[in-house]
């Protein structure tokens, strides 16, 4: 038996160390792309999901308004205030939103006479600007959408 033979049938099949780097490396390298575009995407739709929702909402406050002549009395987080129940008996309002926090109805708080807010949301301001950038001017402290009271967002019906 040659010495060539000999190290043909000792080698065992696999792969090397150096091999074994690359094709790491290759997997880092695609996931360090591919998060940071699924982070954004998702953040993306949350704040799509959101100003849907805010506008929504912001509609059937103005119908209640128009019919009734006066908006409704003030109301507590996730509880349809006084009156909004035909207007909101099949949404979302009781329910989490998707920037944490609950829904609320604000009458003659927060310097204004009344608003659709979002009470103790959880996500940062990054996704609250993209909502306000959607609904307002990107700038939490000025126009109809703005940050108040903390981490609450309020979309402002009638200043």
């Amino acid at each position: 038996m040659s010495i060539r033979s000999f190290s043909k049938s000792s080698r065992k099949k696999g792969l090397t160390i150096i091999e074994l780097i690359v094709v790491v490396t290759i997997i880092g390298l695609m996931a360090a792309i591919a998060i940071p575009a699924y982070t954004q995407s998702r953040q993306s739709s949350i704040a799509t999901r959101t100003a849907n929702d805010f506008r929504k909402f912001a509609e059937q406050f103005n119908h209640y308004a128009l019919q009734n002549g006066t908006w409704p009395e003030d109301g507590l987080p996730t509880t349809v205030p006084s009156g909004m129940e035909p207007y909101l008996s099949d949404s979302v309002w009781p329910k989490e939103t998707p920037v944490g926090g609950y829904w609320d109805y604000d009458f003659a708080a927060f310097g204004f006479t009344a608003g659709v807010s979002i009470d103790a949301t959880t996500l940062g301001d990054s996704v609250l600007q993209a909502i306000d950038g959607l609904m307002d001017d990107g700038n939490l402290s000025t126009g109809i959408m703005i940050k108040t009271d903390g981490n609450r967002l309020s979309y402002i019906l009638e200043q």
